[in-house]
C-alpha cells in the first residue's frame, strides 16, 4: 500500500483529478490504477451518505414528535418518513454494491 501512495502523490493524473472532481469520482477513477488504496477510501466515502440519512430522519421525527398534538397524524408522518428511509437506504446499498463490485 505505501508504493501506491508513493505512487499516487507523483502521479499527474491523479492530481488533475482533484483540481476537476470530487472525491468519489476521484477516488472511483483511482480504483483499476490503485486498487490498494481506492478501496480502503471507497468503503470511508460510502459511510457517510449511508448514516447521514438516518442521522437526518431522527432528527425530522423528533421536530415532528414536538410538533404534532395528534397522534394517528404523527404515525402517519413517521410511517411516510420510514417508508422514504427504507428507500434511500437500498438505493445507497445497491450503489455500494456497484462500487464495490466496480472496484474488484
Amino acid at each position: 500500500m505505501q508504493e501506491e501512495l508513493d505512487e499516487l502523490q507523483h502521479d499527474g493524473f491523479a492530481r488533475d483529478l482533484y483540481s476537476e472532481k470530487n472525491l468519489c469520482d476521484i477516488w472511483l477513477a483511482m480504483c483499476n490504477s490503485y486498487k490498494k488504496v481506492a478501496e480502503p477510501a471507497v468503503q470511508a466515502l460510502l459511510l457517510f451518505p449511508l448514516t447521514w440519512p438516518c442521522e437526518s430522519t431522527f432528527s425530522v421525527l423528533l421536530g415532528i414528535k414536538s410538533k404534532s398534538s395528534h397522534s394517528s397524524k404523527l404515525l402517519n408522518m413517521i410511517f411516510v418518513v420510514l417508508l422514504l428511509m427504507f428507500h434511500l437506504v437500498s438505493m445507497l446499498l445497491l450503489l455500494k454494491s456497484r462500487l464495490i463490485h466496480h472496484i474488484s
